[in-house]
């Protein structure tokens, strides 16, 4: 709710004490007008986290939960449910980032596949006023997060040339890629989302594989990526904005081998669950499609490594989805 009055508000109050984003660090990054209404876009829509990626993150993370909610219990209790889940997806919105609404929508897509899947396998009855409230929730939800802001359809900025190449090299190169694709990197649009950081992005993940390539078994080393990075042209310092090419690259594979079987047996843990406790299904869906959401928008951020409020989250959520006692 926080969050809320910060969208209206069109920065942060600056109560960085409580862990809210300071105001010298927001950026107001697009709008969206709805009707003769103008709401900022940007990240200063963070309420205690830190910062609007992590605000978004957690979102994910608990938007199933919420959603769970609609399909038992009283009319007083889905409307309670279905009033928190709009007002979840709004800030999730207004948080600027787009590959949390990709998540989101993952998030979303597996708890309402899930769900329908289970309601018919185990011929569960539900009357005609939850069936009605459940999908008109997916559906507001699913509209909120397509619903475009003035940044909606920016292409993706033409990649940066690595350093170490020469100016022949680079023209060379350029050459090369006009004469083999018929599409430049700064032509990629899609209509709902802005990628006007992709090529960056894509940049960041050439050299990760480059690195990875160079030293495939442990890695160059933990958090290393920002330093290294910039003997490759990449002068922002920053690191991997996708944490499985951030494993590759700093542990090698014996690191990734070892996190990724980690999150491989969670998920399987989390299936089984689904499979075996008929009567805590609904809840054991909504863990799995938070835990998947929030791998799927670790596909282009890396909050997972940088942020302890959105780690310390996810974990736990991860030990609920493994854990044996209902």
């Amino acid at each position: 709710m926080f969050a809320l009055t910060e969208i209206f508000h069109g920065d942060s109050y600056g109560l960085t004490n409580l862990g809210e984003l300071s105001p010298e660090y927001t950026d107001q990054i697009a709008e969206i007008t709805f009707g003769s209404i103008t709401l900022p876009v940007g990240t200063f829509v963070s309420g205690f986290s830190g910062m609007s990626f992590i605000l978004a993150s957690i979102i994910i993370l608990v938007l199933p939960f919420v959603l769970s909610s609609l399909l038992g219990g009283s009319l007083r209790i889905q409307i309670i449910g279905a009033a928190s889940a709009l007002i979840l997806i709004l800030v999730l919105r207004f948080t600027a980032s787009d590959a949390a609404r990709g998540g989101a929508l993952l998030a979303i897509g597996v708890f309402s596949t899930l769900t329908l899947i289970m309601l018919i396998k185990e011929n569960v009855s539900t009357n005609r006023r939850t069936l009605a409230i459940f999908l008109t929730i997916m559906i507001l939800c699913t509209g909120i997060v397509l619903f475009p802001s003035t940044m909606s359809g920016t292409p993706s900025e033409q990649l940066p040339q690595q350093g170490s190449q020469s100016t022949e090299e680079q023209t060379a190169q350029k050459e090369s890629t006009e004469s083999s694709s018929a599409v430049e990197p700064s032509d990629i649009s899609i209509p709902m989302f802005d990628l006007s950081n992709l090529g960056p992005r894509l940049q960041q993940y050439t050299t990760g594989i480059s690195l990875f390539i160079e030293q495939p078994i442990f890695g160059i080393g933990g958090a290393n990526f920002a330093d290294t990075s910039q003997k490759y042209g990449l002068t922002d310092g920053l690191p991997i904005h996708n944490i499985y090419l951030s494993l590759l690259t700093e542990t090698g594979f014996v690191g990734f081998v070892l996190y990724m079987s980690f999150l491989a047996t969670i998920l399987w843990q989390g299936m089984q669950k689904v499979v075996i406790t008929t009567d805590t299904i609904p809840l054991q869906i909504a863990v799995l499609a938070g835990v998947l959401g929030y791998l799927g928008f670790m596909f282009w951020d890396h909050l997972l490594f940088n942020s302890i409020v959105g780690s310390f989250t996810f974990y736990t959520i991860c030990a609920t989805l493994v854990n044996g006692d209902q």
